[in-house]
């Protein structure tokens, strides 16, 4: 596959280019490279093409809750927005806390997803935060390992973690919430600190990343650890950098942590921007609507991430496209260790949309920017040297 006269992101920047994709591992970039001789040549003029697209915190319902969400359907929706990579969350049933458990899930990664799919393992058996998993034996079937949607409360077991984290090289995806706060921003600061001073007083360096940060007290907390060579890393949501808690219309808005105020989506921006913020991830949610009118946290976001990023981020020139894609592709693929293939995103940053959730391809409706009208979009999505999704009008 040979595809022509786009802009294409090079060590950092972007340069018009040429590039000739050999097989699911091995391409060349190049000014002109006409001379080669191939089935199919795509025309990309005004186009850009990126590193696929990463997102390390997805939840696709199965197994356990597929009348929320599958892996096929979870991961068609990714390729929609451009990913080639996600991260499934443990919070599935059975749990991923041991080999037979995660093998089943990797059977159904390997039957119905179309982009590459990799599992957390749970931290603690069950996600209930008693036991620790056997982090030897399940190293090397798994992404990283997190409780997400509970945080680990107990200080020993998190202690615990961190020396595992160290003594196996594993990534360490930290939901953080202390249930003895009622503000969610206190909640989420303390169990941050908490962390980090258990990774300052544990004689070990490990892999530790911070989920879905929201609040301004939590990024000067983790601006000072990383300023203290404190080993830690963080992602925040497009949801958080968009809206705040003034607007909240429906459930489509409600998530955990909340949305802040007004001062906490400033800090989060200006974190995205001083490099604070490691990584923004969807942190896709998805639920019925009878379970959101129930209550049930969490919004969609796959379909709409790179485009909302590219209108409210890079459209309102608070930050380069070229930072987008490090927020976006290159740093999630560094900190997680994500495999390199033959993986590109096509972006045509001229288009225009407006966000419709009944044309998902996810099962869920839940987005919070329903009826929004936003800019840029993904019109290819390569995973492994195979066009995978294309746009059509």
């Amino acid at each position: 596959m040979l595809l022509k006269n786009a802009f294409i992101y090079i060590d950092g920047s972007f340069k018009s280019s040429d590039l000739y994709i050999i097989n699911e591992t091995e391409w060349i970039i190049g000014e002109d490279l006409s001379s080669i001789k191939c089935d199919q040549i795509i025309d990309l003029s005004k186009k850009y093409i990126v590193p696929g697209l990463v997102d390390v915190h997805v939840h696709l319902r199965e197994p356990g809750f597929e009348y929320k969400e599958t892996i096929l359907t979870g991961s068609e929706s990714a390729k929609a927005g451009g990913f080639t990579s996600i991260c499934a969350m443990p919070n599935v049933t059975p749990s991923p806390d041991d080999i037979d458990n995660i093998r089943l899930i990797q059977d159904i990664v390997d039957k119905d997803a179309c982009i590459n799919v990799y599992q957390y393992s749970c931290i603690t058996e069950g996600r209930l935060g008693q036991n620790l998993v056997d982090v030897s034996k399940l190293k090397d079937f798994v992404i990283g390992f997190s409780d997400d949607g509970n945080p680990v409360s107990s200080d020993l077991i998190m202690k615990k973690m961190i020396e595992q984290s160290a003594m196996h090289d594993v990534l360490i995806a930290a939901h953080c919430e202390d249930f003895s706060y009622e503000d969610p921003r206190m909640s989420e600061y303390m169990n941050i600190k908490r962390d980090i001073e258990l990774l300052k007083n544990t004689d070990t360096s490990c892999r530790y990343h911070v989920c879905h940060v929201s609040s301004k007290k939590s990024i000067e907390l983790i601006r000072q650890a990383k300023k203290d060579g404190i080993s830690v890393t963080c992602e925040t949501a497009p949801h958080y950098l968009v809206f705040t808690k003034e607007d909240v219309i429906s459930e489509n808005f409600k998530m955990n942590p909340p949305l802040g105020d007004k001062e906490d989506k400033e800090a989060l921006i200006q974190a995205v921007c001083d490099g604070t913020i490691d990584i923004i991830a969807t942190d896709h949610a998805p639920h019925t609507y009878e379970d959101k009118l129930a209550g049930a946290m969490g919004v969609i976001g796959m379909e709409t991430s790179f485009s909302s990023m590219y209108t409210y981020l890079v459209k309102t020139g608070i930050i380069k496209l070229e930072k987008l894609i490090e927020l976006m592709s290159v740093n999630p693929s560094c900190i997680f260790r994500i495999p390199k293939y033959s993986d590109f995103t096509v972006l045509d940053l001229d288009a225009e949309n407006t966000v419709k959730s009944d044309g998902f391809l996810s099962l869920g409706r839940n987005t919070p920017f329903e009826g929004m009208t936003l800019n840029g979009r993904v019109i290819k999505t390569i995973c492994k040297g195979k066009i995978v999704w294309e746009y059509t009008q």
